[in-house]
């Protein structure tokens, strides 16, 4: 590793491909020569990408080619999923894929989609099959799966039509960024410039759910994910969903999964997660 203009120059990496689950230490100016992609899980950082800052929230994933500088400014908790991709792997599933699409991808040099949790919760489980591999040809086919649904999810994201309903997109990237608020309806509102009566009937009009309901249902889809991918207490976890009340957590919680969060949690501890 050498320094260059001041940033940390890692180099390549010895494999094909990798994965990591990580809360640290990068928080120093870096490029390298390999393919990165990082998922924020859970909380929020401060990422600076070739002198730009920037939020990112559960379920940003960005993705930066050889040359790009970045680091993360962390503020607070913030777990991300590292997937360190070879150019030459990264060509090879590309050209299998769509060619000129991510010759395009990868001239642009970095971009940032947004997935579900679900997506998230697929990747983390895919990861688990593959870190439970032995060495050899099953865990290299599974190493190949893996770096093709994460560049899938660039290729299905793709240049899309005009949105006929900005105010849906605009309310869904606001409920993005502070479900996990206790007053995250307060916070969405005020960015807005509707009273609440007019707000709820608009937000109803568009994705034929009340605001509340939609908004505890992203809050019950972030606790799932918290219970079965992390150690976090009860009381933990409904802080960082923003709810209050232990009561009425369970019973959203169950109402929306038909189980309760014990039982979710002692489910998933069964398929022993790997935190890497």
């Amino acid at each position: 590793m050498e320094v260059k203009n001041g940033i940390l120059d890692i180099g390549d990496i010895a494999v094909d491909f990798s994965s990591r689950r990580t809360d640290g230490d990068d928080e120093y100016l870096h490029s390298h020569d390999f393919v990165e992609a990082f998922l924020v899980e859970t909380g929020s950082v401060e990422h600076e990408v070739n002198g730009v800052l920037e939020s990112l929230y559960p379920g940003d994933l960005r993705i930066l080619f050889p040359g790009v500088s970045h680091r993360f400014i962390r503020h607070g908790a913030c777990i991300h999923r590292d997937f360190l991709i070879r150019n030459r792997f990264y060509d090879e599933i590309g050209d299998s894929i769509d060619h000129d699409f991510f010759a395009l991808l990868k001239q642009e040099k970095t971009r940032l989609i947004r997935v579900s949790t679900q997506d998230i919760l697929y990747l983390e489980d895919k990861n688990t099959i593959f870190f439970g591999l032995p060495d050899g040809l099953n865990k290299h086919k599974m190493e190949r799966s893996l770096a093709t649904i994460l560049f899938l999810l660039f290729y299905t994201d793709g240049p899309k039509e005009e949105n006929p309903n900005p105010f849906k997109t605009q309310v869904s990237d606001l409920i993005n960024q502070f479900f996990s608020y206790p007053d995250a309806a307060k916070r969405i509102r005020s960015k807005l410039s509707y009273n609440e009566k007019y707000f709820c009937k608009k937000f109803k009009e568009s994705f034929d759910v009340t605001f509340i309901a939609y908004l505890n249902q992203k809050k019950m889809e972030y606790a799932k994910y918290l219970l079965q991918m992390t150690d976090y207490s009860m009381e933990e976890i409904c802080a960082k969903v923003g709810i209050e009340s232990a009561s009425y957590f369970h019973k959203v919680y169950q109402k929306t999964f038909g189980e309760t969060p014990s039982k979710t949690r002692k489910n998933g501890q069964k398929k022993e997660y790997p935190f890497r």
